[in-house]
Order: structure tokens, then C-alpha cells, then sequence
């Protein structure tokens, strides 16, 4: 095995020792996909060569770890990295059988690499939401080029299989069909993504807005209820974007970001009141990771409703659509305590105010 990697080594760092990392470009899979990258994290870039993907990535805003088998290659990245200042670890090793840790990157990026092994590993390497981008060889490489390895080809179809685990978002394969001298050739693309759980504020309102069991349900709800929303006013408008007489009509009032959370003034029981500082009107208009961000601030919210009060689950939810008298969207947090006074409703909302905004300042950046 040793042998097999000083090879394998000496053949990369033979190939490397000429060319450069300002010459380098990244793959295809990432040059044509970098909207679906996430503004921040941290990624992974295997088999990254002289890094044209790692310096794509660390300029998108990631902190980026490299790993290569060529000591060549990295030592060339590492020094761009440094002169550019550029979030960039990279370190020189046989990525062959790695063992990568669960959990630990938000973008895992390959290309011209394939290790069948690896790949149930580097799905578990992903965090919820993670996403990937792979690009490799087909078989119908071998045609042109019949030195090639047969082993780091692809059969059709089977880089879905390698990644089963993850929901595709972009798949080509252009294979043998149509005009084999136009378009993509010889290679497979896929960016897939590791799915986290919806909130549950949205997927309670979903299955209360759809008005059937059929596929079809929720895109007749949508379109209804935005018939409905649409004539409304946004009434949360000047809560939301900071109007002074606004807020001064409020008390307890916390913000990020994201949203602003008040305790809700038109009921005598304790809850909270959670707006989007974005005009969405239906929660299937917020975007993905903005969903999972206003998600963590309602399950804070519930946390800190439960540390304080001692209630074991907090009611969360979006409004009905048609008993909404506001166009946009907002969350309610409700512990259900019963009894308080307006006195003790302060306190309460005062303890529980320390542990959002702890809460929120853990995220902050």
C-alpha cells in the first residue's frame, strides 16, 4: 500500500510541478452551480489539486479545508492561500479509505476523483442542510481516452446511487443520447443536499392549508391564499422596519437580523409575537435557509418559555390564512400559562427575554 501511494504521489507531484494555482480554474459542477452555496461555512474540497475550487470557495466567504495526495500541489496552495489571505487549510494526504468525521462540513466539493468507498462516509460528513458538488468520469470516457482507469468511471446512473442518501438538486448525464458532439460529455454532474427537518411551525401549517390528500393540495392552497393575503395591509410593516411610534408602543421588544420578537399586547395570556423583518406572506416564500434560521428563533423562544416557566412544550404556529388580518407572515409562540397579571407577565417576559437574546447572540455572524 505504501508503494501504491509514493506512486501515486511522485505521478501527481511530477504533473503539478509546472503549472500553477493562478492557472488553475474550479470544476464545472462548481462553476456553474456557486448560487446554491451557502454564504457561509465550512467546506471540503477533496483531491483538490492546486485548489482552483478552494480559492472558489474561500472567495464565496467558506473557510475552507484542502486535502490532496501531492505535497506539490499543497505547498503551491498553501502560498496562495497566504499571500491572498485566503481561509484556506490545506495539508498533504492519501485520501483513500479517510475516515472524515460526522457532521463537520457544509460543502464537501470532488471532482475527477472517485473513490466508491468514501462516498458513504462523505454523506455522513455533511451537516443537516449540507450540500454537495461532484463531478466525474463516465464510462464514455474510455472512447477517447482508453489509457484510462476503468475503475474511476462512472456507469449510467450509478453516482445517484453512491449518494442515495442525499436529495438531488442539480443531475446531468448527458451520456450517449441526442448529439453526442454537443454538450456535456464523458462526465457526471450532481449537487445534492443533506436534508434537515422542517420546522414545525411550517409543516403544521401546511398540513392544516392544504385542502386535500393529493399531490396538488398545497399548490391550490398557495395560490388561494395569496389571492386572500394580497389585499390586505401589511399592518406589521412598521414593526418590522424599525418605525419609532411603532415600537414604542411595544414593550419587551428583542431583534436580529432576521426577525423581532415581541411579547403579543392583544391577548392577556403571555406569548410572543415573531415578525420577519422580510416582507414574506406565506411560510412556502421563505427561503430555505432563512426557514431554518426562523425556525431556530421559535424552538429559543419555546426553550426559553420552558427554562423559565417550567412548561414542558410551547404552541407554535402560523396563523390561518383566511382569519389572518395582516399580510405578512408572523409566528406565534404560546407556553399556555394561565392566570398571569400584567405584573407577572413583565417578569416572565423579562427572564425570558435574556435567554433569546442569548440564544440569538450564539448565531450572530
Amino acid at each position: 500500500m505504501g508503494e501504491v501511494v509514493r506512486s501515486d504521489r511522485e505521478k501527481w507531484d511530477s504533473r503539478y510541478a509546472d503549472q500553477s494555482v493562478e492557472a488553475t480554474s474550479c470544476s464545472r459542477v462548481l462553476a456553474e452551480n456557486s448560487h446554491l452555496l451557502p454564504k457561509r461555512g465550512r467546506a471540503l474540497d477533496l483531491a483538490c489539486g492546486l485548489g482552483g475550487a478552494s480559492v472558489h470557495l474561500a472567495l464565496h466567504g467558506l473557510d475552507v479545508v484542502a486535502w490532496d495526495v501531492s505535497p506539490v500541489a499543497i505547498d503551491k496552495l498553501r502560498a496562495f492561500a497566504q499571500q491572498h489571505r485566503l481561509a484556506i487549510a490545506a495539508e498533504a494526504i492519501d485520501v483513500t479509505g479517510q475516515r472524515i468525521a460526522a457532521q463537520e462540513f457544509d460543502v464537501i466539493h470532488v471532482s475527477r476523483y472517485l473513490d466508491r468507498g468514501l462516498c458513504a462516509s462523505l454523506s455522513r460528513a455533511l451537516r443537516g442542510g449540507g450540500m454537495l458538488f461532484y463531478q466525474a468520469f463516465s464510462m464514455e470516457a474510455l472512447d477517447t481516452a482508453p489509457r484510462m482507469n476503468p475503475d474511476y468511471c462512472l456507469v449510467r446512473g450509478e453516482l445517484l446511487d453512491l449518494f442515495d442518501g442525499l436529495a438531488p438538486v442539480v443531475y446531468r448525464e448527458d451520456g450517449l443520447l441526442g448529439d453526442t458532439a454537443r454538450g456535456l460529455r464523458n462526465e457526471v454532474l450532481l449537487v445534492a443536499q443533506k436534508r434537515r427537518q422542517l420546522p414545525r411551525f411550517f409543516t403544521d401549517w401546511v398540513q392544516r392549508a392544504s385542502d386535500g390528500a393529493d399531490a396538488a393540495a398545497l399548490s391550490r392552497a398557495i395560490v388561494r391564499h395569496r389571492r386572500r393575503l394580497a389585499l390586505l395591509e401589511d399592518h406589521l410593516h412598521p414593526l418590522a422596519t424599525g418605525d419609532a411610534a411603532a415600537r414604542e408602543e411595544e414593550w419587551g421588544l428583542i431583534e436580529n437580523a432576521d426577525v423581532v420578537i415581541v411579547p403579543d399586547t392583544c391577548v392577556p395570556q403571555l406569548r410572543a409575537l415573531v415578525v420577519p423583518k422580510n416582507a414574506y406572506v406565506l411560510p412556502t416564500d421563505v427561503p430555505e435557509a432563512d426557514l431554518h434560521r426562523l425556525g431556530f428563533v421559535v424552538d429559543a423562544i419555546s426553550d426559553a418559555f420552558r427554562r423559565v416557566t417550567g412548561v414542558t412544550r410551547s404552541r407554535c404556529w402560523v396563523p390561518d390564512p383566511g382569519e389572518c388580518q395582516t399580510r405578512r407572515l408572523h409566528i406565534f409562540v404560546d407556553p399556555q400559562l394561565r392566570g398571569n397579571g400584567v405584573h407577572d407577565k413583565r417578569a416572565v417576559w423579562n427572564e425570558v427575554a435574556v435567554d433569546i437574546r442569548r440564544a440569538l447572540a450564539s448565531t450572530a455572524g
